[in-house]
């Protein structure tokens, strides 16, 4: 069943981009000292898996090797009950515990998204847990099916947006 799900998942969501099984959820992955690992390719890259917060006290905890330069997008979006558990919190961390980036909520939904701009390249820590535990500690009561959408774009050096935009302004300006 998760299988077939992912698969039109990925067909449905990311036609143009490659779908691997780049990341999957093994427990125990409570901590980060448990977190999986999350196998990426090269920049443009993007993939989505579906999850489960399975039972009242069930953290996601997932390791992901990032260069500088490199911007990481995560969204999650609730699955069960007609698309409303469960209601996610999300945050990136560093390997001593220290919150990056944080969401929940996304906008009014029940679902949660990060960006984080790469300025050292290392090991980051992506954390699901359920709605009520800002602590990543599992003293919450979410469960439910959710899909966790990832992606990874480079950015491009200053000297090559400069040339790009001197381009675009070339052809703006054009004489006639």
């Amino acid at each position: 069943m998760r299988a077939t799900l992912r698969t039109a998942l990925c067909f449905s969501v990311f036609v143009a981009s490659p779908c691997l099984a780049s990341f999957m959820e093994a427990s125990p992955n409570e901590t980060i000292g448990q977190a999986n690992l999350i196998t990426r390719g090269s920049p443009s890259w993007s993939d989505v898996g579906v999850l489960t917060l399975d039972s009242t006290n069930d953290v996601d905890f997932f390791a992901i090797n990032l260069n500088a330069g490199e911007t990481f997008t995560a969204i999650t979006t609730p699955m069960s009950i007609m698309f409303t558990a469960p209601d996610t919190l999300m945050a990136l961390f560093l390997s001593d515990g220290t919150q990056l980036v944080f969401d929940d909520n996304l906008g009014s939904g029940l679902g949660s998204a990060i960006q984080f701009a790469a300025s050292q390249t290392g090991v980051y820590y992506l954390g699901v847990t359920g709605a009520g535990d800002p602590e990543f500690d599992g003293s919450h009561s979410s469960t439910g099916i959710y899909s966790l959408t990832l992606s990874i774009v480079e950015l491009p050096e200053p000297a090559t947006v400069a040339l790009v935009a001197l381009g675009v302004l070339g052809l703006v300006r054009k004489p006639r």
